[in-house]
């Protein structure tokens, strides 16, 4: 029976795919599907689609309608989203997979390890600093053996991966442009605030390449300022929005030095309107975006995959 899907969104790196698909199949447990959206053509040269699933989303899809797309194929309790260019470890999903047992629990967050040093913590999970609004990776620079890495419950995950309960993840509400680095966090604090938990799980491994970078400075500033809105359930307290502003005043003078200060200004409005557009229509229902939904099983299609 299967139990388990790993849906990897390409993310623009087809070059790293194989590596990626390789760790997988090498260390997949029973009962495992894996389903792979393309952003761009491959080839398929050791004609693994007899193996999985590929799925033509097109050039340009976003990290999130990717995660969308693939969804749609997934008919397993436990979904394991990987983007592109990161590996799993031996075991990864073992004891991740047991922790379901326990209904409360939504996702399970892997160890991630630095790609060029695997025993090396990349992030024990992250972390959200409203104070400077950004996330953080935790423990980041600890060498596994020199540390005991404990469960804990309430981080969020890291954009190399994690694993979520399918039917809780299709119901969060996402934006589905969020930069890749910010997705993941996103959907663990939906699933945080809908009142589920979220639990680290040290023996699960995925060793993660950095592809962190900044885009530009309008995506930067929407990014940050829809995870803010997103973090506060679209009602911050007045104290958090008065620091908030604080934060936005001073980041847009430093852009006005850069020569970037209308990028920054129209991103941060765009990212607080994903919310506040939405509250001001349906008061009392604050959603943040798009469901991950997909049409009934019987009838799914490509074509009828989509984000309402």
């Amino acid at each position: 029976m299967l139990r388990l899907s790993v849906l990897i969104p390409l993310a623009g790196r087809i070059s790293y795919l194989e590596d990626t698909l390789l760790s997988v199949l090498e260390a997949q447990p029973e009962g495992c599907r894996v389903i792979v959206v393309l952003d761009e053509p491959y080839a398929d040269p050791w004609e693994l689609k007899h193996e999985l699933r590929f799925i033509e989303a097109g050039r340009g899809c976003s990290v999130g309608r990717a995660i969308a797309l693939g969804l749609a194929e997934v008919e397993t309790p436990v979904t394991f989203i990987l983007p592109c260019g990161h590996e799993v470890q031996p075991n990864w999903a073992d004891r991740a997979l047991e922790i379901f047992a326990d209904d409360r629990v939504a996702a399970v967050v892997p160890v991630v390890v630095r790609h060029d040093a695997p025993g090396v913590v990349a992030a024990a999970g992250m972390g959200y600093r409203q104070d400077v609004g950004r996330l953080v990776p935790l423990q980041a620079g600890v060498a596994c053996g020199n540390t005991m890495l404990a469960r804990r419950t309430q981080v969020l995950p890291h954009p190399a991966g994690a694993f979520f309960r399918t039917d809780y993840l299709r119901e969060i509400d996402v934006d589905p442009e969020l930069g890749e680095e910010w997705v993941l966090a996103a959907v663990g604090r939906g699933l945080h605030t809908a009142g589920y938990l979220s639990v680290l799980e040290p023996s699960s491994r995925v060793r993660g390449r950095d592809f962190s970078r900044t885009v530009d400075a309008y995506r930067d500033a929407r990014n940050a300022e829809a995870f803010f809105w997103h973090w506060w359930d679209g009602v911050p307290s007045l104290p958090a929005a008065a620091r908030h502003m604080g934060q936005v005043l001073g980041r847009a003078v430093a852009a006005l030095s850069r020569g970037e200060f209308l990028a920054e200004l129209s991103g941060r409005l765009s990212g607080a309107g994903i919310v506040t557009r939405r509250t001001i229509a349906q008061p009392g229902q604050v959603s943040h975006g798009p469901h991950f939904s997909v049409a009934p099983a019987s009838s799914r299609t490509a074509a009828q995959v989509g984000l309402d």
